[in-house]
């Protein structure tokens, strides 16, 4: 990581840092504040107190985006401790608005995107110094891999020191109809297993002891580089690294293999908690929001991860009121949960 020869007028300013959404966002936001306190800048716990308001956003929900717009224009009538605070804004709504957000908003000084978090430091830098909005969206799907191994080169301050998000796989190309990752976050693309491996063994030398691997659909990894899915061979690898407890998110149904489930049961590392998003009981909406599995494919894989791997802890995802859904639709929802 490299910054500008004016970084130095970063330290000493405080920061404060808002995230919205899943825990990729959550992982991005640890880079981030490392990145800034490498920096010598100093976290606040309130907007009142910074120089600097960062904001991870989240698009998946419009709840997200009414929140984040209204606490970025509140903060045009807080009092600033300088002459000046910074606002930038990041995550998927940084990557899905880029120039509109300053259109809408013209007191925003940065928007990032989800491949841009690397650049944020000569971001402000530079707004800081002309006073000018800076917007920086790459859409390039050709350098996720590349992305995703620089920022797991970034220091990171995280929430607890004993554990560690790895990010494995970005995007996703399922298109469910109700969800915008695919646009925001661009089409699958993983890591290279040995990077993978080399920031896990990194992290166990820090002293971690659990890791959580992200990916909007961690079933898929290896597709795009291997021809085929390896996240089985992922669990194994990474629960032979030292590292004590193991988890993932998130699992799609539809690509939750035999090989998967096996080592969900056989590796040692790996916590008996599964998160698998069923979404809906009624095959009609599960088909409309193209999921591309039934209510029965769906139970028989709970079934099988059980009959494997004994007592395991479930946790879903539900959605009510999907356009469409009839009484006889949510009923069959209720009847699987």
């Amino acid at each position: 990581m490299s910054f500008s020869n004016d970084a130095f007028i970063l330290q000493g300013m405080t920061y404060h840092q808002r995230t919205f959404g899943c825990q990729m966002n959550k992982h991005d936001s640890e880079r981030v504040a490392g990145m800034l306190e490498a920096l010598g800048m100093l976290p606040v716990a309130t907007v009142e107190e910074a120089d600097l308001v960062v904001f991870m956003t989240c698009c998946v929900r419009e709840a997200a985006d009414v929140r984040l717009m209204g606490q970025v224009a509140s903060l045009k009538s807080v009092p600033t401790v300088n002459s000046r605070r910074i606002i930038a804004v990041g995550g998927c709504i940084g990557q899905r608005d880029g120039e509109k957000l300053v259109q809408q908003i013209p007191h925003i000084d940065v928007v990032f995107g989800t491949q841009n978090i690397a650049q944020l430091p000569q971001l402000i830098e530079q707004s800081l110094l002309d006073g000018q909005p800076r917007v920086q969206i790459v859409e390039d799907p050709q350098r996720t891999s590349e992305w995703q191994t620089e920022t797991a080169t970034l220091p990171a301050h995280r929430e607890q020191s004993w554990h560690a998000w790895v990010s494995i796989i970005s995007g996703c190309n399922n298109f469910c109809s109700y969800c915008v990752v695919p646009y925001v976050r661009g089409r699958e693309r993983s890591r290279p297993l040995q990077d993978i491996l080399e920031e896990v063994e990194r992290l166990v030398a820090e002293g971690v002891r659990e890791i959580t691997l992200l990916g909007q659909n961690v079933n898929s990894y290896g597709r795009d580089l291997y021809g085929e899915s390896r996240f089985d061979e992922v669990l194994r690898l990474v629960g032979s690294s030292g590292i004590e407890r193991l988890r993932f998110a998130t699992s799609h149904p539809k690509d939750l293999s035999d090989a998967t489930i096996a080592a969900f049961a056989e590796v040692k590392a790996v916590m008996p908690q599964l998160h698998l998003p069923v979404q809906s009981g009624s095959n009609r909406i599960l088909s409309a929001m193209n999921r591309n599995y039934t209510a029965e494919h769906y139970l028989s894989l709970i079934d099988k991860v059980k009959s494997t791997a004994g007592d395991v802890a479930f946790s879903t995802d539900i959605i009510v009121g999907f356009p469409g859904e009839t009484e006889a639709d949510f009923e069959a929802t209720m009847a699987l949960a």
